[in-house]
């Protein structure tokens, strides 16, 4: 496949690590996408299987595919690595465990192009290890102006059923690269703050004129426990989860976005819950080690602050919840509540508590 000689329309960005059993699924999804003028960068980030070499050999297939090597720093800084040589018009990420439709591309660009979007989503597929496939955030709908800031709102933080929630993640979408380019929009390391997804969104956003979603689902999101972003739970995980609210709420402040403190505090919440506490209690730690990083968790300073916003503010129940068991630190029935809804009822992460 020959190049343009103009740029192309989307630069296409594939993180990748130990994923040499998926790769070529994914990658022939992207050479035989229905629009041609692409660019695909593949990130080599220091992966220690055979995808070093499954990647320059993709790239002898095709003119159109770049290929990095780069040492071991996690998906953030891959994604940046590609960010820095890409040189589309748009830029997309994928990621290298997953796949899309063949004309994922066709339709996001053309979209961008005739609506004049800065960002244009689309939903996905949520595929379990089983195969088993639902589909998700699957929208209509179009927002300018300062709309976009409820749309960041919502992206945080929205009590809808998880089918119509504004998806966080990275990979069912296109940005436009030049507003990137020009405030260096780039990811942080997921090593050290959750969700570097929402940050980089939260830095992105609230710089777009307009943003449009259209009601197809291309991307095929095939979890997995072996992928960049699924890893057992690390005790480094609280402080991280503690740096995103504070990047949070800094970068809301920068942008003056200061009806979205609610939303920072209920997306923390949340995530103190449902991943850090929830991580801990149902690890194989010691009892007497989970009673010690919870306590770590409820001891945060910074909870006064979280939930000031919240304050004679009607929230979820299971938001509500969250907040009287950090409150008052109740490790005992925080513990057998977990048990229960997660390994005696077997609730799903779409259950989520």
């Amino acid at each position: 496949m020959s190049k343009s000689k103009e740029n192309p329309k989307v630069s296409i960005i594939v993180p990748i690590y130990n994923v040499e059993k998926y790769l070529d699924r994914c990658m022939s999804t992207l050479v035989n996408q229905t629009l041609i003028d692409i660019e695909i960068i593949m990130v080599d980030d220091g992966s220690p299987d055979n995808c070093p070499q499954m990647c320059d050999e993709w790239a002898k297939k095709d003119s159109r595919i770049k290929v990095i090597h780069k040492k071991n720093e996690g998906l953030g800084f891959a994604r940046n690595a590609g960010l820095d040589v890409a040189i589309g018009e748009y830029v997309a990420f994928v990621d290298s465990d997953d796949f899309t439709e063949k004309d994922a591309y066709k339709c996001l660009y053309e979209t961008a192009k005739k609506r004049d979007a800065d960002v244009v989503y689309a939903g996905y597929h949520w595929q379990n290890t089983e195969g088993k496939e639902s589909v998700f955030f699957v929208l209509d709908k179009e927002w300018n102006g300062r709309e976009i800031v409820r749309f960041l709102g919502d992206m945080m933080f929205d009590d809808n059923p998880p089918e119509k929630n504004i998806c966080m993640s990275m990979w069912n979408a296109i940005y436009r690269r030049d507003i990137l380019e020009k405030n260096n929009v780039r990811f942080q390391s997921e090593r050290e703050i959750l969700s570097e997804d929402i940050v980089f969104h939260t830095q992105f956003l609230p710089l777009c004129k307009k943003i449009v979603c259209v009601p197809k689902a291309f991307y095929h999101y095939c979890y997995n426990g072996e992928s960049l972003t699924h890893t057992d739970f690390k005790v480094a995980k609280i402080e991280a989860s503690q740096k995103l609210y504070e990047t949070l709420s800094d970068l809301i402040e920068k942008y003056k976005l200061l009806e979205l403190r609610s939303s920072v505090s209920l997306l923390f919440e949340n995530y103190v819950r449902g991943i850090t506490l929830k991580g801990i209690l149902l690890s194989s730690m010691s009892l007497k080690d989970k009673y010690k990083y919870c306590n770590k968790v409820y001891n945060y300073s910074g909870w006064n602050k979280v939930f000031a916003p919240l304050k004679n503010k009607k929230i979820p129940k299971k938001e509500a919840f969250g907040v009287f068991l950090i409150k008052h630190k109740a490790f005992l029935l925080n513990y057998l509540f977990f048990i229960f809804w997660y390994k005696i009822l077997g609730k799903s992460k779409f259950d989520n508590i």
